[in-house]
C-alpha cells in the first residue's frame, strides 16, 4: 500500500498479480453494458466479483475501525475513448463511505490522471495499469482525459457504506500500515 495523500487519506495498491491475465474477459464483460454513456453499471461475474473482494480486503488490510453495512456487490465502468471523452467533478457522498477507483485498462503513456480537489488546490496523480485507489467519499474528484483517446480509459468503481464517517475511517490514526508517502 501507498499514500498518495494525507490529508484527505488517499490510499493506492497495484494488483497487477490477480487481474492481468483477467483483464481480456473483464473488459469484454464491461462492454456488454455500455449504453451510449462513459459511465455505466456493470452486472456482477466472477471476475467482478474478484474484484470487489479484492476492494473489501484492500480495506480490512488497511484501516483499524470501519463498520460495513448493507454490503451489495456493485461496479460501475468509467469508459473514456474518441466516442465518449467527457469528465466532470464529482464525490460520492450519496453512494458510499469509502470508494474505490480500480484501473482496469489505461494507455500509461498517454494517461493524465487523476484530479483531486485538496485543500482548495488541485492535485493529479497518475494511476498504473492494475492501481487501485481508495478515498473518502467526501473527495471531489474527475477523471482527466488522456493525451491521445487511441485506446479507451477504462476505471472500475467500487463503493461501500460504513456506520463510520468518513472524516472517523480516513486519517493516520485509523491506518494499520503506513508505508510510502507520496505527494
Amino acid at each position: 500500500m501507498d499514500i498518495i495523500s494525507n490529508n484527505p487519506l488517499i490510499i493506492k495498491k497495484n494488483f497487477k498479480e490477480i487481474f492481468s491475465d483477467l483483464s481480456e474477459d473483464m473488459i469484454n464483460h464491461l462492454l456488454k453494458f455500455r449504453r451510449l454513456k462513459y459511465n455505466f453499471q456493470i452486472g456482477n461475474n466472477k471476475n467482478f466479483n474478484l474484484l470487489y473482494d479484492t476492494f473489501l480486503n484492500f480495506i480490512k488490510s488497511s484501516f483499524k475501525n470501519y463498520t460495513i453495512k448493507n454490503l451489495e456487490y456493485k461496479y460501475w465502468g468509467c469508459l473514456i475513448d474518441k466516442y465518449f471523452a467527457i469528465n466532470s467533478w464529482h464525490n460520492h457522498l450519496t453512494t458510499s463511505t469509502i470508494n474505490g477507483v480500480f484501473y482496469l485498462d489505461i494507455d500509461e503513456e498517454n494517461e493524465n490522471g487523476l484530479a483531486f480537489k485538496i485543500n482548495n488546490e488541485i492535485k493529479i496523480h497518475k494511476p498504473k495499469l492494475y492501481d487501485m485507489i481508495v478515498f473518502p467519499n467526501f473527495l471531489e474528484h474527475k477523471p482527466l482525459i488522456p493525451k491521445k483517446l487511441n485506446k479507451m480509459r477504462i476505471s472500475i468503481n467500487t463503493e461501500v457504506f460504513c456506520t463510520e464517517t468518513a472524516t472517523d475511517i480516513f486519517n493516520l490514526n485509523n491506518l494499520k500500515i503506513k508505508e510510502k508517502y507520496e505527494e
